[in-house]
């Protein structure tokens, strides 16, 4: 998607949020995605919803860490007022490691040993969008509706 369709789309709704953190590097995902299940299963959330947004956060919590060589990344879960969406944002320095940022994902071939993260969150969430801002920092905000999962 380039950041012109993006511009176009409707807003993000705006979200209560129940989890942030800031994660600075591979070993802090566990607890991180512990803490961040807790507050969704506080909110009431399923928990294979719960497992699939921990999903999300970790394929993109690695891809800045390990690929887009980033020192941190911040990590804000929320929930609309109405309780039907989570709402994931991942911001994140990007120091120009290998990270694949095609808009919109695909998935590498089955005989490469990396590149199916994005293409993963982009099928596990109803809305995905990455942009790229100055200086060099990257969001990432994913939708996940809750009406598919029973609480």
């Amino acid at each position: 998607m380039t950041e012109d369709e993006l511009e176009h789309r409707a807003p993000m709704a705006s979200a209560t949020t129940l989890w942030s953190s800031v994660v600075e590097s591979d070993a802090a995902l566990s607890e991180a995605r512990q803490e961040a299940s807790a507050a969704l299963q506080l909110a009431g959330c399923a928990r294979a919803l719960i497992d699939d947004v921990n999903l999300i956060f970790t394929e993109l919590a690695v891809n800045a860490l390990t690929h887009g060589g980033a020192r941190q990344v911040s990590v804000d879960v929320g929930l609309d007022a109405a309780g039907r969406m989570i709402i994931l944002n991942l911001t994140h320095d990007d120091k120009g490691g290998d990270f694949d940022g095609a808009e919109p994902p695909v998935m590498a071939a089955p005989n490469e040993n990396r590149g199916r993260g994005r293409a993963i969150v982009a099928a596990l969430s109803d809305r995905f969008e990455t942009k790229r801002t100055a200086p060099n920092q990257t969001e990432h905000v994913v939708v996940v509706s809750t009406a598919n999962w029973a609480t």
